[in-house]
């Protein structure tokens, strides 16, 4: 096994510089690139709600726990930085922190992994389809990913050379990942995990309380977990019970592909016996510890692998270095040799760059087009007022009257979710199907319908309002978009008003 004394990281030569110049080239282009041209999906409809509702209304909501993605973005529309509350602009801050974790992740994995590794993980992360989501997304988790990422080699300089001063920093960091977003709280147990290999690796646990440098983190440490992970453990919990490891595995295999989970998973497995013992031991923190309590969580609560994604960097160092020591370990020459180097990072990257193809040019940013569908509804209706029934009242409210989220509604536009509790409260789907019409006909209102069908089968399990569509309903548009492995095509359908049914 290597010697684990500390050592001071090799800067980056010139050549290097200009391969991580060309990364962050990539990075940019990719995070920036049809940055307005996705619709809004729920969440970044209930961001929009969120800061440009009032200061009282927004302490007052849920999000108020993990505040610090939506103060930024309100304060830089106060302060007149960004140009409107469009899509592109109310995404922009956080393509930044996306863009920003690139040249970071290869800055300070240098000296993890080393200059090569550093740079191939740099590269993974630019091309990462599932980050280009996230900084592409007007939510705040490409900002946990950036502060996370921080937390973590503050951690990991801290257990080096034993500095309490650097472990603080990275409890500092790791809450503020997790004020910006609940999962960036991850990040505590991964440095939990780097004190306690600390003071293993001292020999005897009497010394550990000897040392300040290691007592001090180790009990902010702990304290910082029970007061911030074991609560919102059990209330999560509480408000969405279920088991959903086979979810947390099928998204987390979508979003992270089978080739990067298992160089992943394998280079932290390898670290142990190629690398320095802190070196295994920060990417068997990052990489594996996190991922088992997600997993550990999901038998009791539904968990998806977005809240997995504050542990990318991590994964990409493991596969970076996985990657470098099969190459380093190829002691032949010839063709074969550089194709068996070659292997596994083009794999890789050749499966992220087909993604990120379909992404830009065939999956419409993995988002249902809500925006194609408001528009057809309001192109059909002309100069006549609407009343719109949807499965996605906030992004709907977004793009037929923003100002409903905080004030009543305009007269030429009604909002109505389609949604399991209207159905109990009015007496069943007939009951309230012709309760809306013949509201609207009292309104002189023009009935459409804008909606995804698993959206609408999540509210109409016996499928009795689908019936009722497809027998009353004309469709008029269909716009076809796949968001993962879900086909999430938005259809917009007409009902005619009641006197022209009946006369029909």
């Amino acid at each position: 096994m290597v010697a684990d004394e500390p050592t001071t990281p090799r800067p980056f030569e010139r050549r290097h510089l200009v391969v991580l110049g060309a990364i962050t080239f990539v990075a940019i282009v990719s995070r920036l690139f049809r940055l307005g041209d996705w619709s809004f999906w729920v969440d970044e409809a209930h961001t929009f709600r969120d800061v440009t509702s009032s200061w009282s209304s927004f302490w007052d909501s849920g999000v108020s726990r993990y505040p610090l993605g939506y103060v930024t973005l309100r304060g830089l529309l106060d302060l007149g930085l960004l140009r409107g509350t469009t899509e592109g602009w109310l995404r922009l801050p956080f393509a930044f922190f996306g863009i920003l974790s690139v040249p970071t992740l290869a800055l300070f994995g240098r000296a993890v992994v080393g200059r090569r590794a550093a740079l191939l993980a740099a590269l993974l992360l630019a091309l990462s389809p599932w980050h280009i989501y996230w900084s592409q997304n007007a939510r705040g988790y490409s900002m946990a990913v950036f502060f996370a990422l921080l937390s973590a080699f503050a951690g990991f300089r801290a257990v080096s050379v034993g500095s309490s001063r650097l472990a603080l920093l990275a409890v500092g960091l790791s809450v503020v990942s997790g004020l910006t977003h609940p999962s960036g709280f991850l990040l505590l147990g991964t440095l939990g995990t780097l004190v306690l290999w600390r003071v293993w690796v001292d020999g005897e646990l009497r010394r550990a309380w000897q040392r300040p440098q290691i007592l001090i983190p180790a009990g902010l440490l702990m304290l910082g977990v029970l007061a911030w992970l074991l609560p919102a453990v059990v209330t999560a919990a509480t408000k969405k019970p279920g088991f959903s490891s086979l979810h947390l595995a099928q998204t987390l295999a979508w979003f992270g592909s089978p080739a990067f989970l298992v160089a992943a998973g394998a280079g932290a497995v390898a670290a142990v016996g190629l690398a320095a013992r802190r070196v295994a031991a920060f990417l068997l923190a990052w990489v594996v510890v996190p991922f088992g309590a997600l997993f550990t969580c999901s038998v009791v609560m539904k968990v998806s692998a977005q809240y997995g994604v504050v542990l990318l960097p991590g994964m990409c160092l493991s596969a970076g270095f996985l990657c470098v020591s099969i190459a380093e370990g190829v002691s032949f020459g010839g063709r074969a040799a550089v194709l068996l180097r070659l292997a596994a990072p083009l794999a890789i990257c050749m499966h992220y760059v087909s993604d990120d193809f379909l992404y830009y040019f065939s999956r419409y940013g993995e988002r249902p087009r809500w925006r194609d569908g408001a528009v057809a509804a309001q192109l059909d209706a002309g100069n006549r007022r609407i009343l719109l029934l949807t499965t996605n009242t906030p992004s709907l409210n977004y793009y037929m009257d923003r100002g409903a989220f905080w004030r009543d509604p305009l007269p030429e536009v009604d909002v109505v979710g389609i949604a399991d509790w209207q159905f109990r409260d009015h007496g069943g789907v007939d009951v309230w199907f012709d309760l809306v019409r013949h509201q609207a006909a009292g309104e002189e209102r023009e009935v459409y319908v804008v909606l995804t069908e698993p959206e609408l089968a999540e509210s109409d399990r016996d499928r009795a309002f689908d019936r009722l569509l497809r027998r009353h309903g004309h469709q008029i548009a269909r716009f076809p978009a796949w968001t993962g492995p879900k086909d999430m095509t938005v259809l917009v359908y007409h009902l005619p008003p009641l006197d022209a049914e009946r006369s029909r």
